[in-house]
C-alpha cells in the first residue's frame, strides 16, 4: 500500500512538472518556471480530495492558462 502512494506521489509530480514545462512553452516563456509552477500547485490543491481525477490535469492547465494570461496581460498593461 505505501508503495503504491509513493508512486501515485512521483505520478503526480511528474504530472505537475510536465504541465508547468506545457504552459511555460504556450506562454512563450514570458513567466518565470517558479510563478507558473506556484499557480499550478495553488490550483492542483483545489483539487487534492478529488474522487474523480482523470480531467483535473486538464483543469488545471486550463485554469492556470487564464490566470496566468491575465497576470500577462496586467503587466502588459503598465
Amino acid at each position: 500500500m505505501i508503495i503504491q502512494n509513493n508512486f501515485a506521489v512521483k505520478d503526480e509530480t511528474d504530472s505537475l512538472e510536465n504541465l508547468i514545462e506545457e504552459i511555460s512553452v504556450s506562454l512563450g516563456g514570458v513567466l518565470s518556471h517558479e510563478r507558473i509552477a506556484q499557480v499550478v500547485t495553488e490550483i492542483a490543491s483545489d483539487y487534492q480530495n478529488a474522487t474523480v481525477t482523470s480531467f483535473v490535469p486538464i483543469f488545471i492547465q486550463r485554469y492556470a492558462h487564464e490566470r496566468l494570461g491575465k497576470e500577462i496581460q496586467h503587466n502588459k498593461a503598465r
